[in-house]
């Protein structure tokens, strides 16, 4: 699997490797029970998972409770993929809920202000989502981290002149991360680090010695990853039942009230 520990040189081996970008059914496009996608990930060997579920930390909450109660050897960091004003952000290492639909600048200061880590996903890509060349170049200076690799076809477009600008420009740490909707795509871009644990990661972020590793997903996992996000979304969008989220309740309809899972 391209991004997995096998796949690394020689000397990354000795190092540990992380998925920062990941869903599960707590996002509305995605379908990975909690456990499951813990399960995945430590058998594909990752050390590290960043859960980045769309405007929300519950899933991640409770993804970190269960994964110091399951000892896999697997690390959750909490993390939110952010609708802002301007298009998607992603927090990293948060304490507290961020609410979506905030500027692009506001947004970076509530990531900041909880010490967490502010990552620009998909750079450069065509959705109109995706922060484009200019939005990064305003805010560079605030960003932690950018992603250059992301399993997503969409996020192939932008990977190479965000990966050649981070170089002569904006000097961030870069990650890769799968952006995961399903379980076939865990793990498919990864990001490699010094040391193993999830403080140890954030100390690589901080330094910018991190490696992204990965490709775009090939034709039969992508279109299989397209459409579990499309059968989640207008289930959920619905109120309904899909087959790997059985009840949405309080959460779903009234939205983040709370930082319990």
């Amino acid at each position: 699997m391209p991004g997995c520990r096998e796949d690394l040189p020689g000397e990354a081996q000795r190092v540990g490797l992380a998925d920062l970008h990941v869903h599960t059914s707590y996002s509305w496009d995605a379908n990975p029970r909690i456990e499951d996608l813990l399960t995945r990930a430590a058998c594909i060997g990752l050390d590290v998972i960043a859960v980045t579920d769309h405007n929300t930390i519950r899933g991640a909450l409770k993804a970190r409770r269960l994964a110091e109660r399951l000892d896999l050897g697997v690390e959750v960091v909490v993390g939110e993929e952010l609708d802002t004003l301007q298009g998607h952000l992603i927090g990293l290492y948060l304490r507290e809920f961020i609410p979506p639909r905030l500027t692009l600048a506001e947004t970076l200061d509530l990531i900041h202000e909880q010490e967490g880590v502010a990552v620009c996903p998909h750079p450069g890509g065509p959705l109109p989502w995706h922060l484009g060349s200019r939005r990064i170049e305003e805010v560079s200076d605030r960003l932690d981290a950018i992603e250059i690799s992301n399993s997503s076809w969409f996020a192939a477009a932008g990977r190479k002149r965000a990966l050649s600008r981070n170089r002569k420009r904006y000097k961030l740490a870069i990650t890769g991360g799968s952006d995961a909707h399903c379980l076939a795509a865990l793990g498919h871009c990864s990001t490699s680090f010094n040391g193993t644990s999830a403080l140890d990661l954030r100390r690589a972020l901080e330094e910018r010695t991190t490696r992204a590793y990965g490709e775009p997903l090939p034709f039969a996992k992508g279109l299989y990853s397209l459409g579990v996000k499309a059968q989640e979304a207008v289930a959920k969008a619905g109120f309904m039942e899909t087959p790997h989220y059985a009840s949405l309740t309080t959460w779903a309809r009234a939205g983040e009230s709370g930082n319990e899972g």
